[in-house]
């Protein structure tokens, strides 16, 4: 039975700074987001969803 997941979130905002994701997210909600993969000894990705907005991805194998 696989233990793994994936958790996809995409919105229609004005998307994320050019930085992305960094090591130390100013937003409440990035740090909440991160502060969960790591718990969950997740990966976390973030891609541009055009034409506006960004998808999230909280993934582990």
């Amino acid at each position: 039975m696989p233990h793994g997941f994936q958790l996809r979130v995409i919105d229609n905002g004005v998307g994320l700074p050019d930085a992305g994701l960094t090591s130390k997210p100013e937003s409440l909600g990035l740090q909440l987001v991160t502060s969960l993969a790591k718990q969950l000894k997740a990966s976390l990705t973030a891609t541009a969803h055009h034409p506006t907005g960004t998808c999230i991805e909280v993934t582990r194998s």
